[in-house]
């Protein structure tokens, strides 16, 4: 049983539990992005680390004895597996630290990667407000490295899991359709198997290149706009405000978290790896067990495509299977307890049956 931050004490939890706790066992830390044939080396932004993607990582074995949950290991245990967190559009890596203190104190080291264009890694724009990428498959191999380079090494001997949300869901598909010994669970949160751009598929790439013609590709998409002031609107119908007010103030406060406006070329890429993702030929090659969390009230994402593919990953001999939130809009890391109990329950439950050893794996269990 996950037990949550009282909504009607956010702030207060926030300030005086979760953040000392992570705290405690957090470790940041630079990757060199990843290279790959036919991806061009960028320019190393002026501004940046040396080009280098930053990274935050928690430890289980640091995590205060004090905030770990009953069903976690005892001090002396290691932990159950690793999770990493791949988070979805404008998002960084502070955005999950909730989600992350609920990880921890039910036993699993957390890492989390900031993407190219997002929180303090490299900007390829001057604009920080925009997001911008040159080609999607950056984002899925940088992913892979930072899996093998990073993840997994901070505890060899575990599972390593995803937890992926949104834009960072569809990087996580790509990721197992090309890489499918990477991870050994996957949850999809509200995952983007296909955006919602508001034009037919048939006429949006060709719309799309039209509008990157230039520099084009590097302008705020069609009904874009820049970091708001706040408001309570901002707050979609259905989340908790509480979260919502954090989650706006710490991003108030730091300008490499104000990133809103996605550009035309970065919705070209989301659509080029969307078609990607969505072939038959390469959903057949997952081979690692998927939970998709669906959002009910999702204006962002297909719900039929996030149905297509978990129908297509079954029919192909895969293991998946989906779950509805009812009534849940997009951004499940910022539901009311109701909800967000559920996507954490679920994904800890999913998480702990395949990091967990086969009976035939137990030491000494077929010893005389």
């Amino acid at each position: 049983m996950v037990t949550l931050i009282d909504e009607n004490d956010f702030t207060t939890a926030m300030t005086d539990t979760v953040q000392p706790a992570l705290a405690a066992c957090a470790k940041e830390g630079w990757m060199a992005p990843a290279t790959h044939p036919g991806l061009t080396d960028l320019a190393i932004p002026q501004d940046s680390h040396n080009g280098e993607l930053r990274y935050v990582t928690y430890r289980y074995a640091d995590f205060p004895a004090k905030n770990r949950e009953t069903a976690a290991p005892s001090n002396t245990d290691g932990a159950k597996g690793t999770i990493v967190i791949a988070h979805g559009f404008s998002e960084f890596y502070g955005r999950y630290d909730e989600i992350s203190y609920y990880f921890l104190a039910n036993g699993y080291n957390v890492a989390i990667l900031e993407d190219r264009g997002h929180g303090y890694s490299p900007r390829d724009l001057g604009d920080f407000d925009r997001v911008w990428i040159d080609d999607w498959r950056r984002y899925v191999v940088d992913l892979k490295k930072f899996c093998e380079t990073v993840a997994r090494p901070l505890d060899p001997g575990v599972a390593l899991c995803m937890y992926a949300h949104s834009m960072g869901g569809g990087i996580a598909v790509a990721l197992t359709e090309q890489y499918p010994s990477t991870l050994d669970a996957l949850v999809l949160s509200a995952p983007m198997i296909e955006p919602i751009v508001g034009v037919p598929e048939q006429v949006a790439p060709a719309a799309l290149d039209a509008l990157c013609v230039g520099r084009g590709g590097e302008a705020p998409a069609p009904g874009q706009s820049p970091f708001p002031a706040w408001s309570e609107d901002l707050v979609a119908p259905g989340l908790s405000m509480a979260r919502g007010k954090w989650l706006y103030d710490v991003r108030a406060e730091d300008g490499h978290y104000q990133n809103f406006e996605a550009t035309n070329g970065w919705v070209r890429e989301m659509l080029r790896l969307s078609k990607s993702i969505r072939r038959d030929s390469a959903i057949g090659r997952i081979t690692t067990p998927v939970l998709l969390i669906q959002s009910g009230n999702d204006t962002q994402v297909s719900l039929p495509a996030q149905d297509q593919f978990v129908m297509h990953l079954t029919d192909d001999g895969g293991e998946a299977s989906l779950i509805r939130l009812d009534g849940a809009p997009h951004e499940q890391g910022s539901l009311p307890n109701q909800l967000l109990g559920q996507v954490m329950e679920e994904s800890l439950n999913f998480f702990d049956y395949y990091a967990s050893p086969a009976e035939w794996e137990e030491p000494g269990k077929f010893e005389a």
